[in-house]
This record gives C-alpha cells, structure tokens and sequence, in this order.
C-alpha cells in the first residue's frame, strides 16, 4: 500500500499505534506473515515478497532496466561463450517461470510492474557454476529500490552479528 493510499482512519490508527510504542496484542511477525504465505505448487515452493505495510511507490524503472540490459548485451558480445552460456540459464529460468518475459514495449505505471536489472557473475575458480545471472534489486532511479521496500532478514554474515 503506497502513502497517497492510507485512508485517515489507517493514518489515526498508524499514529495511535505508535503513540503507544508499537505494542499490539497478537500482532503477527513478518516472519510469521512469511511462513502464512507459503504456498507448494506441486513442483515447487512460493513465497511472497516480505513488503513493509507502508512503503513508497515503487518508480517506472523500464529505461533504467532496459538501459543496463543493453549495456550487458554490449560487454558480454566481447565474450562469445559467455553471452552464449549466459543465454541458456536466462532461456532455462523463463522455462522454469522463474522470470517472465515482456510482452510489450508499452512502459507500465508506475507501481505496477518493476523490473529487475540483472548482471554476470564470473568465478572460473568454481568447479560448477562458473557462471551466474544476479538481479540487482538494489538499483535505483528516481526514487526507492525494490530492497527499499522490503523487509531484510537476519545477518547472515557472521561477522555481522
């Protein structure tokens, strides 16, 4: 739900809420709203992305996105075999309905649709994927970031905690 949607009453109730620091009786966790939301197709596990209640509107990005994947397309033409391996994993995710297609060069409104800009990772070192496709919700352009809008997990780093 985006700020230009909060009714006044959720606005009084989002105040009272944190007049009284927050605590709520049987309130459930992030957490607990993520293990609700899980759901077996049969074949595989899905999960909805943890949104914070309140985020911001997510911008139009498509000429971020499609500016990066251009830029991608440029650097991997130099590397025959990598854009051709790089390919296949986009062409088995799309098999997979890991990722979907676009369908139209129409730009969506914003806060509809959002795309994930994506990049190689190289580790020749690595015995069985030496080469990966990363999205980056991190990138950002005129306003917040899909990772802006989402709760984080725990650390997972040890040295972060």
């Amino acid at each position: 739900m985006c700020d230009e949607e909060i009714s006044l009453d959720q606005q009084v109730k989002q105040f009272w809420d944190l007049e009284t620091l927050g605590i709520k009786e049987n309130e459930p966790t992030v957490y607990e709203k993520f293990i609700t939301d899980i759901r077996h197709d049969g074949e595989r596990y899905e999960v909805k992305l943890p949104f914070k209640e309140f985020h911001p509107v997510l911008p139009d990005n498509y000429q971020l996105s499609k500016r990066r994947l251009g830029s991608l397309l440029q650097r991997l033409k130099s590397k025959p075999q990598v854009l051709e391996h790089y390919d296949e994993i986009i062409r088995d995710q799309l098999r997979n309905n890991i990722i979907e297609a676009i369908t139209s060069e129409r730009e969506p409104d914003a806060g509809k649709v959002h795309y994930l800009p994506h990049r190689e990772v190289i580790r020749m070192d690595k015995e069985t994927t030496k080469i990966r496709v990363v999205y980056d919700a991190s990138a950002e352009r005129n306003g917040p970031s899909l990772n802006d809008c989402l709760y984080s997990g725990p650390p997972l780093n040890p040295f972060d905690l």
